[in-house]
């Protein structure tokens, strides 16, 4: 595969080819940190509904009263990778 480009490669959704997109980017902004999209594409060439949505693993939230979030953020305070772990927080 080409690697030169600087180009991300477009991942298919489940096979449907649909053209749905978003990109986000985290940024600080003075004391707080704030999403702002950079590129979007709202179309879908399939049926969407909150069913189906609700089936899609990557839609699971921690909520902020779980006993994860101290873990959680550790992580983020120390720019930690989604895989680093600590061991006074495993179980």
């Amino acid at each position: 595969r080409e690697r030169t480009s600087g180009e991300r490669t477009t991942h298919n959704l489940r096979g449907t080819a649909c053209p749905f997109q978003v990109l986000a980017q985290l940024q600080q902004r003075g004391d707080a940190w704030v999403v702002v999209l950079k590129r979007e594409n709202n179309m879908h060439n399939h049926p969407v509904s909150k069913d189906i949505y609700m089936n899609y693993p990557g839609i699971r939230q921690v909520p902020s009263n779980s006993a994860l979030m101290p873990g959680i953020e550790l992580q983020v305070e120390t720019r930690a990778a989604s895989t680093t772990t600590f061991p006074q927080f495993e179980q």
